[in-house]
């Protein structure tokens, strides 16, 4: 009784961020957008009157606007991650079927990196087919974007079978992180480099821990900096007889 009380209390706060997120991000876009049209009006209109510092402030104010609203938009895909992980029930999924839709979407990023992918055979596991490619596809992308200056990027897929669950390693060559920062990447709006310098808002992996905890895993990191970094997680085995995969929507973009 006291774990169902739980489950009912847990549904409920999640219920109740959803519609906050909802609201903030309903009461701030109007705004937002407001500030971000008329800027673009006086940089258009008097762009040749300004001074060169005038018109600085003006598009780090479109930037700083534009940015804001990438926020909202991502906390409110982070709010409604528990509804929308209800929406789609698990499916037996082939786990090579996955990252080959993820090296799909990917792939203009990879070829403009020369970056090498190199992925070993993985297990059928019974999940989320979105949700899989979400999680496989905000570590690479996180691969490819916190790459080694003059060097080329390279990924390595991997997996291990330890008693009931698989073990999945994503190991790349990047820029590694701080041990500080370890427990922190997971941190929703966590970003551990300055603004502007790489794109995103920091929900990526913080989605990904949502999506592993999800499924009953466990997911972290371990790296040296300036020696890349490896990001581990955990999913339960499966019992059930293996079909064969007849096919996956491989182009879901997040």
């Amino acid at each position: 009784m006291l774990i169902e009380e739980q489950s009912q209390k847990l549904a409920d706060s999640n219920a109740q961020l959803e519609q906050y997120a909802r609201t903030v991000s309903h009461d701030l876009k109007e705004p937002l957008r407001m500030v971000n049209s008329y800027v673009q009006l006086l940089q258009r209109k008097y762009k040749d009157v300004f001074d060169e510092q005038a018109n600085e402030y003006m598009y780090f104010a479109v930037d700083g606007t534009n940015r804001m609203t990438k926020i909202i938009k991502d906390l409110l895909v982070y709010a409604k991650f528990e509804a929308k992980a209800k929406e789609q029930p698990a499916a037996l999924i082939d786990l090579n079927v996955i990252v080959k839709g993820v090296l799909n979407n990917l792939h203009l990023r990879i070829k403009e990196n020369d970056a090498q992918i190199i992925v070993a055979d993985l297990p059928t596991i019974k999940a989320k087919p979105t949700q899989m490619l979400q999680l496989f596809q905000n570590i690479i992308s996180n691969a490819l974007k916190y790459r080694k200056q003059a060097v080329i990027p390279m990924v390595k897929v991997t997996t291990e079978k330890q008693h009931d669950k698989w073990c999945i390693a994503i190991k790349d060559n990047g820029t590694g992180i701080p041990e500080k920062y370890l427990e922190e990447v997971f941190v929703p709006f966590k970003r551990l480099v300055a603004k502007g310098e790489i794109e995103g808002s920091g929900i990526g992996l913080a989605t990904c821990k949502k999506i592993i905890e999800h499924h009953k895993g466990h997911i972290w990191v371990e790296s040296v900096e300036g020696e890349g970094a490896t990001f581990y997680f955990t999913l339960p085995l499966t019992n059930e007889i293996v079909l064969p995969t007849n096919g996956i929507l491989l182009n879901t973009q997040n």
